[in-house]
């Protein structure tokens, strides 16, 4: 599968950690941007919606769980994948403000890269289902087309039958005359 053009936000103050995610990331195929602080990644999240939020928690000023906050409350931004990348342990509190996914910075490498393979094939999918809709609703337009112009050419056939129908009648109606 290819991962080319999906963009992964890596925000977290420890620029290490920041800088040794996005290479990893990068050498999976992703395209990943930095941010050092909740409010450059808020910035940068706002200025080019990522596929992907990856974020620490223990940041100075803004912690991770207020930018999932504020995340979950942007229309903008409100249905990008936040996933909590962090030595806190504490999955419950990062579910609950808003993160979909929460893994301790020790996590096997491996387990990233599934999960963010999963969100490409869900985000794949929503794709085509969306483009599925749209074709059923291109099918349904057309089916009605279809049906106006039956019932148009119905309503001429007994509009014919009629006439056929008199004519008959007429013809009848000269014979008994002429008998």
């Amino acid at each position: 599968m290819s991962l080319e053009g999906n963009d992964v936000l890596v925000i977290d103050d420890n620029a290490d950690s920041a800088q040794v995610l996005a290479l990893l990331l990068r050498n999976w195929g992703y395209k990943a941007r930095i941010a050092y602080s909740a409010l450059e990644g808020l910035s940068a999240a706002r200025s080019s919606k990522p596929k992907c939020i990856m974020s620490d928690i223990g940041m100075p000023g803004m912690t991770g769980y207020d930018l999932a906050r504020l995340i979950r409350l942007d229309d903008h931004l409100r249905d990008v994948p936040l996933i909590a990348f962090t030595a806190y342990s504490e999955p419950e509190e990062a579910i609950e403000a808003g993160f979909d996914s929460h893994l301790v910075k020790t996590t096997d490498p491996l387990l990233i890269k599934d999960l963010l393979a999963k969100i490409v094939t869900m985000d794949k999918r929503l794709e085509q289902s969306e483009d599925l809709i749209k074709k059923q609703g291109e099918v349904i337009a057309e089916a009605r087309d279809v049906m106006k112009e039956v019932h148009k050419d119905v309503k001429e056939i007994k509009e014919e039958l009629k006439e056929v129908k008199e004519d008959v009648g007429q013809i009848k109606k000269d014979i008994k005359e002429k008998s």
